[in-house]
């Protein structure tokens, strides 16, 4: 989950993809246009049968079992394309609304290895990861309130610098808007124009080293530190996210999967063959039909459904899939 003043702001087109590239890539379309079929019948039978009060609750529950659906599509019918942007937003996405903790999802292939073929020009799935601890994170810094005010101060510039240092050292040049990155910058640059010395400037400038051997504060992988009061020209980027080339060709994993996520989405999925010519189409497939057409998404109708609440557990029970 984002920070409660970050949250809400994704802006990266997660809506229906076009298919270009999966190995099924109608079947991927059918399976969200039937998602959103599913999620209409369950937001009438929430406005039917349940009270004034549970109307909100109950109506996240469709939507959240809509999203979860649409990883499943991905996995079923794309899962040539899972590195991919849009995979990883589609699971972001997910995971951001359904106000999950992004640590305790698992959804395969996700987040991507380093280098993935067809990967996203910026590891999304990690940087959504940094950006996630920051609501756990503790304070590694109480351990110096009785020390020299210097030496707290120094500890706290460090502190603020290790979560944006490891964001930009992960995707230095992309344009992470669709992630709160630039608000989240400017909050800590705030935090750190609020540290009243010249401390952030000293141990952010060229005593970095501090904060790993005096604080035990360090970026991962060695990269740099950066202060986010005052990022060098460029930084964060701006460069649009991109899939860069290269596609899975041979199953990544076994061919049936199971995927269980919040609220109540249970599926056995198993993954569309590889189709060459499928994958090498340039453009979309045609419209997927209104209506049940395709594979099913949020199974038996919308007649089970698990609601946050008891009284939709009562109701509706348990939404269901099973994908064979």
């Amino acid at each position: 989950m984002l920070p409660a003043s970050v949250s809400s702001t994704l802006t990266f087109p997660a809506g229906t993809p076009s298919g270009i590239g999966c190995v099924d890539p109608k079947g991927l379309l059918d399976c969200y246009s039937s998602n959103v079929d599913q999620a209409t019948s369950c937001a009438g039978i929430v406005k039917n049968d349940c009270s004034v009060d549970e109307q909100s609750t109950c109506a996240l529950g469709c939507a959240n079992g809509q999203l979860a659906a649409n990883v499943g599509c991905w996995l079923q019918h794309c899962w040539n394309r899972v590195y991919s942007c849009d995979f990883q937003a589609t699971v972001i996405t997910y995971i951001e609304k359904a106000d999950q903790i992004a640590s305790s999802v698992t959804i395969p292939f996700y987040p991507p290895p380093a280098d993935a073929p067809g990967g996203c020009s910026c590891n999304l799935g990690l940087v959504y990861a940094y950006i996630s601890a920051l609501v756990v994170a503790p304070d590694q810094c109480d351990a110096y309130l009785n020390s020299p005010p210097e030496s707290f101060a120094e500890c706290d510039c460090c502190q603020l610098s290790a979560p944006i240092s490891n964001i930009i050292n992960t995707c230095p040049k992309s344009d992470l808007t669709f992630l709160s990155v630039p608000i989240l910058i400017q909050q800590y640059a705030a935090e750190v124009q609020q540290v009243t010395s010249d401390s952030c400037q000293s141990v952010l400038g060229s005593n970095t080293s501090l904060c790993s051997s005096q604080f035990g504060i360090s970026v991962d992988g060695g990269g740099a530190f950066f202060n986010p009061a005052a990022l060098p020209a460029g930084v964060p980027g701006s460069e649009p996210l991109s899939t860069l080339a290269g596609s899975v060709t041979a199953l990544p994993g076994p061919q049936t999967i199971t995927l269980e996520l919040f609220p109540g989405y249970s599926s056995v999925i198993s993954l569309a063959p590889f189709d060459a010519k499928k994958v090498a189409q340039t453009a979309p497939p045609a419209a997927a039909p209104t209506g049940n057409g395709g594979s099913p998404s949020m199974g038996n109708g919308v007649s089970r459904l698990l609601g946050a609440c008891v009284a939709i557990l009562e109701i509706l029970g348990p939404y269901m899939l099973t994908v064979v």
